[in-house]
């Protein structure tokens, strides 16, 4: 009898291990220019993941401020380093699935509805433009706009970029070269 039950308690635990691996999660990524997206991923790469992300996490600071110095450094940039524009990568696990095909159709329901509330938020934000410049010249203030808004997003993604250079060598273990001339 006492056989009978470790087999079924030994049958019954590698079960549940099996079920385990064959877990699928729907995960919300946030990365380093804080945009959001969504990815199936099984529980080992979520952990791979976020342990991934831990370890970012724990180099950030000394990231930001490598960065910030080799900014400062470059005498192209005239403006300070925007360090609020460069974020941590974030994962939030969402709802399990025991089918990677139902998690899927999950992300895809889930992106639909997201992608048609952002489509009405940039309407109801181009009718407030609209209203907030009406005796302005239109055409000439959304020109404006949009070349200051390609500068400013150039202007991030310069620093991200040189903030993902620094994080990789710390992540590697090799020390960053001084900023010279």
């Amino acid at each position: 009898m006492k056989v009978a039950s470790l087999l079924a308690v030994a049958f019954l635990g590698m079960h549940m291990c099996t079920a385990r691996a064959d877990t699928y999660y729907l995960v919300k990524i946030t990365d380093r220019a804080n945009n959001v997206s969504l990815s199936v991923m099984s529980a080992e790469d979520l952990r791979a993941l976020q342990a991934d992300i831990q370890a970012e996490a724990k180099l950030h600071p000394k990231a930001l401020q490598m960065a910030r110095k080799a900014w400062e450094a470059d005498e192209e940039n005239t403006k300070s380093f925007p360090k609020d524009a460069i974020h941590r990568r974030e994962a939030t696990p969402g709802p399990a699935f025991a089918d990677v095909s139902e998690a899927n159709d999950k992300r895809m329901r889930t992106m639909d509805r997201t992608a048609a509330e952002d489509r009405q938020e940039a309407r109801m934000k181009r009718k407030q433009l609209v209203k907030r410049y009406e005796k302005v010249t239109r055409d000439k203030k959304v020109a404006e706009m949009a070349a200051r808004e390609r500068e400013r997003k150039r202007f991030e993604d310069s620093a991200r970029t040189l903030y993902e250079a620094q994080l990789a060598h710390l992540k590697s273990g090799i020390t960053a070269p001084a900023p010279g001339p």
